[in-house]
């Protein structure tokens, strides 16, 4: 069935529900987050799950933008 029928539909609004409900809670605890998230240990993994590259580590490692351990988090 093309769109997979209401089942799916459901299916999917609930899942998008869900994903929104996660981001509103990742965006009321941001501060919170960056003061404890370490940038140097989180990196690795970001990268041995391909969501950043060498570049985009290197960037958040280094970038003079980014002074700070809060700013790189």
């Amino acid at each position: 069935m093309p769109g997979g029928g209401p089942e799916m539909d459901d299916y999917m609004e609930t899942l998008k529900d869900e994903e929104d409900a996660l981001w509103e809670n990742v965006e009321c605890n941001r501060h919170m987050l960056s003061r404890y998230i370490n940038p140097a240990k989180l990196t690795p993994y970001l990268r041995q799950c391909k969501v950043i590259d060498e570049q985009d580590e290197d960037e958040v490692l280094n970038a003079p933008m980014l002074p700070s351990k809060i700013n790189r988090a």
